[in-house]
């Protein structure tokens, strides 16, 4: 994804309207929402409790059975079945799945359409080792594809797992922590025919340590999405920047994002709107972390200044923005009873920089042991919900949001066609009064859990939307104008597609005759072609000629245009010249004769002089630059010569001896000149030129010249380079 100045926010002046605007905004809506949470589980028929097993099951609020209601999917202990809600228009009824028959102790759950085929397909991970993956044949009939498909893993303890295209290349690849017993693991898509595990030498775990969970998202804005692992016991969490789809380096340390914590969970959030997204993540009572993004590639905790640091034995942590006033919430699950630490909290942004804890009646009784939550829209009002899944027989949670204000919402179902078909990856903005919101889709956040498929964008109280981007992970970008609001728009993938950017290798503004510029399609993308207007193919074409360059990119049997990129070469200086040589001494000039008075001169002997006129010039070599008004210019490399005519009386000039031998005339050079010569000539009486071609360097002492006639009248002239001409007529009797 690629971002201008002013779609980053990142010059102070707008940054701080930024800042102030989030203010007024959050801390004007809190006084005017009435907001509370009601546990609606046992209205819902939703009776499940994780009886016995480490730290819980996990959780998905994700709309299995594609039918535009969120549904709910809750791990279980070791023996039972994982429990399927599925959310009839509101109401939830528990049903059972065909195929789905695996009774391991159930942890990570996600919902995913990893052959995009169109339907979700189903993983687990379980705790005593090993993983499930079911293929949806459709109808919501499942085959377990697991071991045929390649993902045999070690018996270790794992937790996490996330689904993303790290590769660019359109299918979900996976990507699994484990907490002891093996390294993290990364499994590459093999286009939905199963998985290739690429670990040893993609640098995803390159010191091991106990991990429990990751969030997966593009922290630098560099077009691949990197890997946040939160890593328990004191041990560093890592930052896996993704170098080119397949192979990572650890940066936590240069990121200052490798906190030693007790770390469990993890999620992200774009507090401040810059499109650059902070991380939250979980800790024992020493306290929570709250990763600031600034922007150049590093983080700096914030937890304690912005109010969120915690202080009791975190978990699932998640971002919501509940009150739908246009900032980022947080809420955090606890393990601990509300005795002796906090059990669970609802954070409400206040700015981009500070949140207060809530205190919401409902909420507010709640001393359950919780480890994940996951948020969805159940009834679709527009009001985020979340979903907890308790343990030690505490009763799984729903939480109704019962927020009443005047603020409005927008959601996002996204569908990738050239990207995965789950759109995992896409960063999507919405601009309401020019100010935008940012949110990023992924598949496995907090701990264990997995939240709805779509997008959700408090508006507070704009009653229209200016505009919705989407960047997807190919690099295609969606825009749509003046959207309507409090509704679900659905957007596949190109639909509202804008041109493909081109971009040149340096300014259009003063390309000259005879330059080079070079045009460039940048999509760090799935891989794709391109070809050009001038039918040349390659992201990239030079141009050394005028005119108008588009390309069109093809990704698999989908065509998307580029933008027009109109380029002018301009004309170099015209220019003719005249030289006066200096003569018997004296000096001489230059004058050029210009095709336009607007050009301007720069000369190599006097930096003052500006004209086209330079006079008073001794013998000698000299450069004028000429400049057009666009700022093309020539160099010029123009010589002075010196017309001395000897006299004669001139003693050079009798200095010189000639003599004639076998038809050979002999030319004897002083020390003075020797060297000098430039030029001799060998005529008759009628002007005939004789061969000169046969006497040696003209550096030497003596030159001769053959084939000369006996008992004739020859004229010889020589010209040396201080200027001198010498003429001699000479006959030999």
């Amino acid at each position: 994804m690629h971002y201008t100045t002013t779609d980053r926010f990142r010059t102070f002046g707008i940054r701080s309207r930024m800042l102030l605007l989030l203010t007024m905004l959050c801390a004007h809506f809190s006084s005017r929402a009435q907001c509370d949470f009601v546990d609606v589980a046992p209205s819902q028929n939703i009776y499940h409790t994780f009886t016995d097993g480490a730290l819980g099951g996990g959780v998905s609020f994700m709309d299995f059975d594609g039918d535009g209601w969120d549904d709910l999917t809750l791990g279980t202990s070791k023996g039972e079945p994982v429990r399927f809600y599925k959310n009839n228009e509101g109401q939830f009824e528990l049903v059972t799945l065909e195929g789905i028959d695996n009774t391991c102790e159930t942890k990570q759950i996600t919902w995913v359409d990893f052959d995009n085929d169109g339907d979700k397909d189903l993983y687990y991970g379980c705790e005593e080792g090993g993983v499930v993956l079911y293929q949806n044949d459709g109808n919501l009939s499942f085959t377990e594809v697991t071991t045929e498909f390649g993902l045999v893993l070690p018996d270790a303890l794992t937790f996490g797992a996330n689904w993303a295209d790290f590769d660019k290349d359109g299918w979900l690849d996976l990507y699994i922590t484990y907490y002891g017993g093996s390294r993290n693991q990364l499994f590459r898509n093999l286009a939905g025919n199963g998985f290739e595990n690429i670990s040893v030498n993609s640098g995803v775990d390159p010191v091991h340590r106990p991990s429990f969970c990751a969030v997966v998202f593009d922290y630098d804005q560099d077009g691949f999405e990197d890997i946040y692992v939160a890593n328990d016991r004191s041990a560093r969490n890592d930052l896996l920047k993704n170098l080119d789809g397949s192979s990572f380096e650890e940066v936590g340390a240069a990121s200052m994002s490798n906190l030693p914590m007790d770390a469990m969970g993890t999620t992200i959030l774009d507090m401040n709107q810059d499109g650059f997204f902070e991380i939250y993540i979980s800790n024992s009572p020493q306290g929570n972390a709250l990763l600031f993004n600034n922007g150049d590639g590093t983080f700096k905790d914030i937890a304690q200044e912005s109010g969120t640091i915690f202080n009791s034995v975190g978990w699932g942590v998640n971002t919501l923005d509940f009150d739908n006033d246009a900032c980022h919430d947080l809420y955090v699950s606890s393990s601990e009873d509300g005795k002796d630490y906090s059990s669970s909290v609802l954070y409400r942004a206040l700015d981009e920089s500070s949140f207060e804890q809530t205190q919401y009646p409902g909420m507010a009784a709640d001393t359950m042991i919780s480890f994940s939550n996951a948020v969805g829209d159940f009834n679709r009002d527009g009001k985020m919900d979340i979903a907890v899944n308790n343990s030690y027989g505490n009763p799984s949670q729903l939480w109704q949001n019962n927020c009443i204000n005047d603020n409005h919402w927008l959601k996002l179902r996204l569908e990738g066609t050239i990207s995965n078909r789950d759109a995992i990856g896409a960063h999507a903005v919405v601009y309401t009064d020019g100010l935008p919101n940012h949110q990023y889709k992924t598949a496995g956040i907090s701990f264990m859990a997995q939240n709805t498929d779509y997008l959700h964008f408090g508006l507070a109280t704009s009653t229209a939307v200016d505009s919705v981007l989407v960047f997807w992970p190919s690099g295609v970008i969606d825009k749509l104008l003046n959207p309507g609001i409090d509704q679900v728009i659905s957007l596949e993938e190109g639909a509202a597609a804008t041109p493909v950017a081109i971009t040149a290798s340096h300014s259009l503004e003063a390309l000259c005759e005879g330059e080079e510029i070079t045009l460039s399609v940048n999509l760090k993308g799935r891989e794709h072609e391109v070809q050009w207007s001038d039918n040349t193919t390659g992201n990239e074409l030079i141009v050394s000629e005028t005119g108008v360059y588009s390309a069109s990119v093809k990704f698999g049997n989908q065509n998307i245009t580029s933008e027009n990129k109109a380029v002018n070469f301009n004309n170099l200086p015209g220019v003719t010249y005249e030289i006066t040589d200096a003569s018997n001494g004296g000096t001489g000039s230059i004058t050029l004769h210009p095709a336009s008075e607007s050009y301007s001169y720069s000369w190599s002997h006097d930096l003052e002089l500006n004209g086209p006129v330079a006079d008073n010039l001794s013998p000698g070599m000299y450069v004028v630059r000429i400049t057009s008004e666009q700022g093309c210019n020539v160099n010029l490399t123009l010589e002075v010569k010196a017309n001395i005519v000897t006299s004669l009386d001139d003693p050079v000039k009798n200095a010189i001896g000639y003599r004639m031998q076998a038809n050979q005339l002999i030319i004897s050079l002083p020390p003075e000149l020797r060297g000098k010569l430039q030029e001799v000539q060998v005529l008759n009486a009628h002007g005939q030129s004789y061969s000169t071609s046969e006497f040696g360097p003209l550096q030497a002492a003596e030159l001769a010249i053959a084939d000369i006639p006996y008992r004739q009248l020859i004229i010889v002239q020589l010209q040396f380079s201080d200027g001198r001409h010498v003429k001699k007529l000479f006959f030999e009797d």
